[in-house]
């Protein structure tokens, strides 16, 4: 049992250190990571984790109503980000982008880039997940990517591409240097500067 109370610190120690390391760092640009986020999780955090102590290490009687206290705990960041998000502060930027999107790509074939993370709100068809070259090491499926992107438009079945209104350092498919490069052209931008650092776009087959 020593030993566990060992370890079990030993965690907590590892926990909290990698929180302020987080804290404190660029890792993610997304606004989620607030100050007040961070500790709410952190309480939250401490709170779950001492009851368990408890209960676990120390064979203390969680009761009912303690354990209803841990539950609806655990439930507060999410609370937090419910009213701070939609009911405070609407943020509803990629719900309102996939909807004004709608206008034009409705029941056409959207290729590659991120034609997958912009359909729950309109009835686009996505095809060719840019997944494949960004996260893969197979460097024949990124040319697999590469070539079925140019063959969708060139047949005609593509009509649009998404991905960032911007161009980038490196040849990445979701980025706007990728898409002129085979042929697409900005066709209109979406803001989303207010939650991350860069527009979205949508991409046509140049005229």
């Amino acid at each position: 049992m020593r030993l566990i109370k060992i370890y079990w610190s030993i965690i907590w120690v590892i926990n909290i250190m990698l929180f302020f390391f987080y804290m404190n760092s660029e890792l993610t640009d997304w606004k989620l990571r607030s100050d007040h986020f961070l500790i709410l999780n952190l309480f939250v955090f401490l709170i779950g984790a001492a009851i368990l102590s408890l209960h676990y290490l120390y064979k203390a009687n969680i009761n009912k109503a303690v354990a209803t206290a841990l539950l609806i705990t655990i439930l507060l960041p999410n609370a937090f980000l419910d009213f701070r998000y939609v009911f405070l502060d609407r943020t509803t930027i990629y719900r309102d982008a996939m909807i004004s999107m709608g206008s034009k790509i409705n029941g056409k074939v959207v290729v590659g880039g991120f034609a997958y993370a912009f359909r729950m709100y309109n009835t686009s068809i996505p095809v060719l997940n840019f997944y494949m070259t960004r996260y893969s090491p197979d460097v024949e499926a990124a040319d697999k990517y590469h070539q079925y992107f140019d063959q969708l438009f060139a047949d005609g079945i593509g009509s649009y591409s998404i991905g960032v209104a911007q161009d980038t350092t490196e040849e990445d498919v979701a980025y706007m240097n990728y898409m002129e490069k085979h042929g697409l052209q900005l066709e209109d931008e979406y803001q989303f500067k207010d939650l991350i650092d860069e527009n979205i776009g949508l991409f046509a087959p140049r005229p």
